[in-house]
């Protein structure tokens, strides 16, 4: 699940165990995509000023 507005993502895995993740942390699945990487921070829209 992807929250935008309190910018966290929710990674619920098929074991039942929930990782939530904000800014700084990154996103993998090595079991579907190997050593792929997603930082969270990424995910948002730029923000220009």
């Amino acid at each position: 699940m992807i929250d935008p507005d309190q910018e966290i993502v929710i990674v619920y895995r098929s074991n039942g165990e929930e990782i939530e993740l904000k800014n700084g942390d990154i996103l993998t699945i090595p079991e579907l995509f190997g050593e792929w990487e997603l930082p969270i921070v990424e995910l948002w829209p730029p923000v220009f000023e």
